[in-house]
């Protein structure tokens, strides 16, 4: 096994960083407008999200199974971000309905 002996370890571990350094990586555009992003609420993320998804359909230069992967991560947060404004939308309507009822005396008194 060449990786018993250390200097062919090495020599291994030396190739194969040169390999990953060598290796055609496709350029990459920066995504415009994020640095100047503002996410203020699980809307915001949802909005990012699907603009994500949909470029992400539409990028062909990535495989077919890190396209499907990164997918099923952004769904994944994209549910979580559903729940999160789901669960705004109820305290919203709560704090207004309670709101109302101390204007109006409130329900026990």
């Amino acid at each position: 096994m060449p990786y018993k002996d250390p200097e062919l370890r090495r020599a291994a571990v030396r190739d194969s960083l040169r390999r990953r350094r060598a290796a055609d990586k496709p350029a990459r555009k920066p995504l415009p407008g994020l640095a100047e992003l503002r996410l203020e609420n699980a809307r915001d993320v949802i909005h990012v999200l699907h603009g994500q998804v949909a470029a992400l359909l539409e990028d062909q230069t990535i495989s077919t199974v890190e396209r499907a992967r990164t997918v099923a991560l952004l769904c994944s947060g994209l549910l979580r971000a559903f729940e999160q404004s789901d669960l705004l939308d109820r305290l919203e309507t709560l704090e207004r309905k309670a709101g109302e009822d101390r204007r109006h005396g409130g329900i026990y008194q």
